[in-house]
């Protein structure tokens, strides 16, 4: 009896030899971006945590239905902001391509929202373009990376 290996055992063992071998690419994300992202996603994060414990004491405390109706629609809409803002910080984290658009998005709707919820002033629509300036100015160089 002959110890012949199973030529499509073989094959696979080959590809995945010669998927082993393929050099990774390193994505070199750089002091400044790491920095940007690590605290953008540290104070998000904060910022979800609180907004929840302010929603859960509001409605415990509060007796108005008016006052609780717009005050829930607007922490719902901050909420779902700051939610986009950290999944798509996240996803930049990973390189995906899609992480970029949805804190643009989070960026441009988070004056739109405080201004909703009444509490905007014009820092809130002069600090977007700031953040998106000094944003745009971390990735260009690495625009490639992302997938």
């Amino acid at each position: 009896m002959s110890m012949m290996p199973d030529p499509h055992e073989q094959n696979r063992y080959n590809q995945y030899q010669n998927y082993a071998r393929q050099p990774v690419e390193y994505k070199d994300r750089g002091t400044c971006l790491t920095l940007w992202l690590f605290v953008s996603i540290f104070f998000a994060s904060i910022s979800l945590i609180g907004g929840l414990c302010v929603i859960f004491t509001a409605s415990n405390s509060s007796t108005s239905n008016d006052i609780n109706s717009s005050f829930y629609v607007s922490a719902v809409l901050l909420f779902g902001v700051i939610a986009l803002f950290l999944v798509s910080c996240i996803a930049i984290w990973n390189w995906k391509e899609w992480g970029i658009w949805g804190f643009v998005v989070a960026t441009i709707l988070s004056p739109i929202v405080e201004t909703l919820s009444g509490r905007a002033d014009v820092s809130d629509f002069i600090a977007p373009f700031i953040q998106l300036g000094i944003f745009y100015f971390l990735i260009r160089s690495r625009w490639s990376y992302f997938e």
